[in-house]
């Protein structure tokens, strides 16, 4: 009896049937870990559902550390301080020049929040896409936008102390 089941199953029928079970296998288990679990929303893996489509991207997302610290603009356009920071940063940022790593983001330093230094840290400033700033920033509610030779820098900007400075950078090539 062993023997002849053995026999079926080195066959090309029995061969078969293996690879026809293992095929089976994979699919059940494959469509068993894309199923939700229960407690997590009716999301699968790692989405995100709450991001409005066609939002552009506001850079890096970090809320303030500081206590004191109010974050965003308190009427619909930033005032004449806050374009002032970020036109001194944006030059700033652009003019990489043959300044070292560290020279670069020290002088960006008074114009961006502790965060946004911390991050720039390890940024070499030969990635830094634009050389110029082109023409007068143009205030939004959170956002001062400049036309560079490269494409459009936008900066985020947050109230802190009193004071303006840049939360948020990102940049968009034509």
């Amino acid at each position: 009896m062993t023997r002849r089941v053995l026999r079926m199953l080195g066959s090309r029928y029995g061969i078969a049937a293996i690879l026809l079970l293992v095929v089976i296998a994979v699919v059940a288990v494959a469509q068993d870990q894309s199923r939700s679990t229960p407690g997590d929303g009716g999301q699968q893996g790692n989405t995100v559902d709450n991001v409005e489509p066609g939002a552009p991207d506001d850079g890096f997302a970090t809320p303030s550390a500081d206590p004191g610290a109010t974050s965003g603009p308190a009427a619909d356009v930033l005032p004449d301080s806050a374009v002032d920071t970020a036109t001194a940063f944006a030059v700033a940022w652009v003019d990489t020049g043959s300044a070292t790593a560290a020279e670069w983001v020290d002088r960006l330093a008074p114009y961006a929040t502790r965060e946004l230094h911390e991050q720039l840290a390890g940024v070499d400033p030969v990635s830094v896409p634009a050389t110029e700033v082109r023409g007068e920033g143009r205030a939004s509610a959170a956002h001062v936008e400049f036309d560079t030779d490269a494409g459009l820098l936008i900066l985020r900007m947050t109230e802190e102390n009193g004071g303006w400075l840049v939360a948020g950078i990102d940049f968009r090539r034509p």
